[in-house]
């Protein structure tokens, strides 16, 4: 399967067919136990540890429970969640969640 970066993707199924395992897969929360798979330029069969947070910052997955702190905005969420995955310049975090939530 191939994915464009413009595709917007839905992974639906029954429950246990195995949809938050392939998606644990892809942003590197478990290891590929088959075949062949990359993501964002990132060979998912060769992936280190030190790689999984910049596979990460390469893409966007929305859980089904959200996983937001409810004592903060939507913006505030994620200049959290860049502030933990080592981004460091304020005006660049900023600039980055502005174009998203455009």
């Amino acid at each position: 399967m191939e994915i464009n970066k413009v595709d917007f993707v839905y992974l639906i199924g029954k429950t246990g067919t195995g949809k938050s395992s392939y998606m644990k897969t892809l942003y590197g929360d478990l290891p590929l136990s088959g075949g062949e798979e990359s993501i964002v330029g990132f060979n998912l069969r060769k992936l280190k540890q030190k790689q999984i947070l910049f596979l990460r910052r390469k893409l966007g997955v929305v859980f089904q429970d959200f996983k937001l702190l409810n004592d903060r905005t939507i913006k505030d969420n994620l200049l959290f969640v860049l502030k933990a995955t080592s981004w460091k310049e304020k005006r660049v975090m900023e600039s980055k969640i502005d174009k998203v939530l455009d």
